[in-house]
């Protein structure tokens, strides 16, 4: 299992979400996770579980800054995007999720969407042939 130290990392106002990821590979199967996001103005935490295993991975993003991911080896299209996009993705988190912009980002074999419809959050990045949904509830703090 991992952890993240949450309030010691990051002191400052922050958004909490919870909800689901659904990672679709390139050979149509689909994984299924739940997550915590907790969004500060510089940094995103991002803990991904799957029920009754615990913590799978954690992703901290950072502004302009590369992402750290624990561990490192599950994805190595998630591994990409992070490397290639991470210093960006902070910034959409905080657009998208908590300024509630509709966001529509594409590149080549890169695309990352967003939209805000009754009171969630979804969010699809897709990777070559890889497809990221995640659909987020804000939390109480």
């Amino acid at each position: 299992m991992y952890s993240c130290a949450i309030n010691e990392a990051s002191p400052g106002s922050y958004d909490n979400y919870s909800g689901k990821i659904l990672i679709k590979s390139s050979q149509n199967q689909t994984f299924s996770y739940n997550s915590n996001i907790i969004i500060y103005k510089n940094r995103s935490i991002i803990q991904i579980t799957k029920p009754f295993i615990g913590n799978v991975m954690n992703i901290n993003i950072y502004k302009n800054k590369p992402a750290e991911i624990y561990p490192r080896e599950i994805n190595s299209y998630l591994d990409k995007f992070l490397d290639d996009y991470g210093g960006n993705a902070n910034e959409w988190l905080n657009q998208c999720v908590i300024n509630k912009n509709n966001l529509n980002i594409s590149k080549e074999n890169f695309s990352f969407y967003c939209s805000n419809e009754n009171g969630e959050s979804r969010i699809r990045i897709n990777i070559n042939l890889n497809e990221i949904t995640v659909i987020l509830l804000q939390k109480d703090k």
